[in-house]
């Protein structure tokens, strides 16, 4: 699901550029009735894309990513979505243009436009095709060679690797956690399932609630992942169980309505009393409904 919204989100971002562009190379043409058509149509179909940009890049941000604590923390993203409220608001000019031309186009005539107003709407367009380049290059990751995790068990009989960088990184203080790991908190590092591979062993899973079941070496008990069924895109693997730790910085505490009252941490990581808003959960407090022991 990550994925597929990933693809269709960029996809609709190519669909803007390129009617942006076009709209542009057609303003700067002789205009005639049916360049008038072709840039209605056009600039309608930006409109389209550049909304279907915003309702997925919300639902990437609050519902499939590293969450809106992490976002609206991030000088990047901020400038990235200024740029795009920038490009939209000047977007408005050129469409309430279009808009006028519709009763003339429709009777088959040429549009009565002065060279002065198509000038100043091809200014404008200019402006958009800006701001969108520097959009797209605000805060890029550079290009870097596939990222390599690994991790397992303190005793060595379980092994894993992932093969792609973190989705996202959490603390979590509720009380499960704080049972299965026997300390005050307990952090999770999430890698997209395709990426995952146990490479040596494969670690036993306790049905710790009616949504999620927990695995940990049988030999040595070290806590090594959290399967919860609503993320079944992921692996959740304990973050102090990779052999390098350090790599991953967390992006936000959980359920710090259970937090230890003597345990304190001084950081400027986003704090949820609860779940984070990045990803969906069944979980209705920090118990989530133990199932029943063997008697």
């Amino acid at each position: 699901m990550v994925s597929l919204f990933a693809f269709l989100h960029h996809l609709a971002a190519f669909t803007l550029v390129s009617a942006l562009a076009i709209e542009f190379v057609l303003i700067r043409s002789e205009l005639s009735a049916a360049s008038g058509h072709r840039l209605q149509l056009v600039d309608a179909v930006f409109g389209a894309s550049a909304g279907i940009v915003l309702v997925l890049g919300l639902l990437r941000v609050f519902y499939f990513e590293k969450g809106a604590g992490y976002y609206f923390h991030s000088a990047p993203f901020i400038a990235k979505l200024s740029l795009f409220a920038t490009v939209g608001l000047l977007s408005i000019y050129p469409t309430k243009e279009f808009s006028a031309w519709r009763k003339a186009l429709q009777q088959g005539f040429v549009p009565a436009v002065t060279p002065a107003k198509l000038r100043t709407i091809s200014r404008v367009i200019r402006w958009e095709l800006t701001g969108v380049v520097l959009m797209h290059s605000v805060g890029s990751p550079p290009q870097t060679e596939m990222v390599t995790f690994e991790g397992g068990c303190l005793c060595g009989a379980v092994r894993y690797r992932a093969t792609a960088a973190p989705i996202r990184a959490v603390i979590c203080h509720c009380s499960m956690c704080r049972r299965h790991s026997g300390a005050p908190v307990l952090a999770f590092v999430h890698f997209p399932i395709d990426s995952f591979k146990w490479v040596k062993g494969t670690p036993t899973r306790y049905r710790s609630s009616r949504h999620a079941a927990r695995g940990f070496c049988s030999i040595c008990g070290s806590a090594l992942t959290m399967h919860e069924d609503v993320l079944g895109d992921r692996v959740q693997v304990t973050l102090g169980s990779l052999d390098e730790p350090q790599r991953v910085r967390p992006d936000d505490h959980v359920w710090t309505q259970e937090q230890l009252p003597w345990f304190e941490i001084n950081d400027p990581l986003p704090r949820f009393r609860q779940s984070s808003t990045a990803v969906p959960t069944k979980a209705v407090d920090g118990h989530d409904e133990l199932p029943t022991r063997p008697q």
